[in-house]
């Protein structure tokens, strides 16, 4: 094994997860500290995958309780990896699932927190971050906050209008203009609200093959 100019053994780099020793002894047959950690590690990591899926089913089945606390078992773990995805897809689920349940301020809360994961990730210009600024939306359409969800919505769109190379952008703007429909329906701007269906009517068009 090659020693780096620091006389340091690098032993290997995994998942983005990087661990250096000094130099050792390497015996054929003997399990190092770090082979223990990254086989620990991997075990770990399967089981918070199985908990992720757990909480995907639960969640999909109206299991919601249940779905919520497998999500939260699976962000003990990815909170040690702040840069891991997946928990902003928990706390994203956990937020829509207490939107379900009619639970608005948990859901602001987890919807909130999903999308400052995804800022750090991603950055203001992503599908991701458009997404939580969407979600949000809703909630605050549930809340009877037309202004405050108009608000998301109008950011959200704004990400899309500028996603050039997204898969399919004339699908997501038509839903994000049929979303701003309601606020301003119940704001009772009517010609603002025709207006936007107006929009989605025509993209959904656009897109049909």
């Amino acid at each position: 094994m090659k020693q780096d100019r620091n006389g340091r053994y690098p032993i290997f780099k995994k998942h983005n997860i990087i661990r250096e020793t000094t130099p050792f002894s390497y015996w054929a047959g003997i399990t190092t500290d770090e082979e223990y950690f990254y086989e620990d590690y991997q075990n770990n990591l399967a089981k918070d995958n199985h908990k992720f899926q757990q909480a995907d089913i639960l969640f999909k089945s109206n299991q919601y309780d249940q779905a919520i606390a497998f999500y939260k078992q699976a962000i003990e773990t990815y909170s040690k990896e702040p840069n891991n995805h997946k928990l902003a897809v928990c706390q994203n689920n956990i937020g829509l699932i207490y939107e379900k349940k009619g639970q608005y301020d948990e859901a602001l809360k987890n919807l909130e927190k999903a999308f400052d994961i995804r800022l750090r990730l991603y950055g203001s210009d992503h599908v991701y971050t458009a997404y939580s600024y969407n979600n949000i939306g809703q909630v605050w359409n549930s809340m009877e906050e037309p202004d405050r969800a108009l608000e998301n919505f109008e950011k959200a769109l704004q990400i899309w209008k500028r996603m050039l190379k997204c898969i399919n952008p004339n699908a997501e703007i038509a839903n994000l203009e049929n979303n701003i429909e309601i606020p301003y329906r119940k704001m009772k701007k009517y010609n603002d609200a025709l207006d936007s269906l107006a929009r989605s009517l025509k993209k959904k068009a656009s897109n049909i093959p």
